[in-house]
């Protein structure tokens, strides 16, 4: 009787999202060694995530911001008047929730988007979407520098 108690908690928190993805954890966890704690960038090697390009991109682009952390990013990019030209690596391994919270992080908390949040379903839509580092780019740069 005390199992099935324990396995049916446990299934209801997973599935009514009790069990949800922190998207500043998995920030700290995952991108602050490039991105630095606030995303302030590091100079030369991974540009800011506070930035107007990404206020801009989550209210009219909202797959840019998981579609980056899906495949990567690699080649040149301008952040506030900065060129960056490294590489991030693709994160497909993380769940369609994580990348959901992570991205909502970026666009909310980093850059203050009040929009509604990408949930997991929304990411799993985005996976199948074939997307190479120069679509990527192509994108940003139709959100201004």
């Amino acid at each position: 009787m005390i199992h099935r108690l324990v396995l049916a908690t446990t299934l209801l928190a997973v599935s009514s999202g009790a069990a949800a993805a922190d998207g500043a954890s998995l920030f700290s966890e995952n991108c602050v060694a490039c991105h630095q704690e606030g995303g302030v960038g590091t100079p030369g090697l991974a540009p800011p995530l506070v930035s107007d390009t990404l206020k801009k991109a989550g209210s009219v682009e909202r797959d840019y911001v998981p579609l980056v952390i899906i495949h990567g990013l690699s080649g040149p990019i301008k952040v506030k008047g900065q060129l960056y030209v490294s590489a991030m690596p693709p994160r497909a391994d993380f769940s369609d929730d994580d990348i959901a919270a992570l991205a909502n992080y970026v666009e909310a908390d980093l850059n203050g988007l009040k929009a509604s949040p990408l949930a997991g379903t929304d990411v799993a839509a985005l996976r199948t979407a074939t997307v190479d580092h120069q679509t990527l780019r192509d994108m940003r740069s139709k959100l201004g520098e």
